[in-house]
């Protein structure tokens, strides 16, 4: 039997490059034998699904005077040749390795939340820090007020080196590509987080 692919109003041709486009004349359209039109709708383009294609008999068309016979399935666009949709079932190496991608998907969302949460942080600190630093600078403060001032800056100044040492870490992960993970890199880019210095810009004397 006979079978084209169409919608209703259009049909699907094939180029002379081979590639499967659509044409509204019936005699223009592919003609598909049964087990052809299976596989065709099998692999169909995503372009053309969600558009309601489906197989039809060229003898369906001829008795309804040339025209398209409306669908009697609207759920289910591939159900009019039957068997079209046969799930494929997982390899047990393909299930494995989509859990394993969910759960690094997982860790990554999670990973980006930190990432956001920190830039908000570290943006609210550093205005904190300026806040201190004017209130040190302006204020007559006794002994009492002042060290309490220093040690309000110390503390924010302590929460902005965390800040900022974790968002330079994921950011330097960030720009990491799928050849780059299970190289070592990850590592080294924690070990340098963990060994880094301060060297003085100008006042030596006050690291002596």
């Amino acid at each position: 039997m006979n079978y084209v692919i169409t919608n209703g109003t259009t049909f699907l041709k094939r180029t002379k490059d081979n590639v499967l486009v659509e044409t509204p004349k019936l005699s223009e359209a592919c003609v598909y034998d049964e087990d052809r039109v299976k596989k065709q709708l099998n692999c169909f383009p995503h372009i053309f699904r969600g558009k309601g294609y489906r197989a039809v008999t060229k003898k369906e068309i001829a008795e309804n005077d040339g025209t398209v016979p409306p669908c009697e399935i609207e759920d289910n666009e591939f159900e009019h040749v039957e068997g079209v949709r046969t799930k494929v079932p997982d390899s047990e190496r393909l299930a494995g390795i989509k859990a394993e991608l969910l759960a690094v998907d997982d860790t990554l969302g999670r990973l980006n939340d930190t990432y956001n949460d920190i830039c908000k942080e570290l943006k609210e600190v550093c205005l904190e820090i300026t806040d201190i630093e004017h209130a040190i600078e302006l204020q007559n403060s006794n002994a009492v007020r002042r060290c309490y001032l220093e040690n309000e800056l110390k503390k924010a100044r302590t929460k902005r080196r965390d800040c900022k040492d974790i968002k330079e870490l994921l950011e330097g992960i960030a720009y990491f590509t799928l050849k780059d993970w299970g190289t070592g890199k990850v590592q080294k880019a924690i070990d340098w987080s963990e060994n880094r210095v301060y060297c003085p810009r100008i006042r030596n004397d006050l690291f002596e």
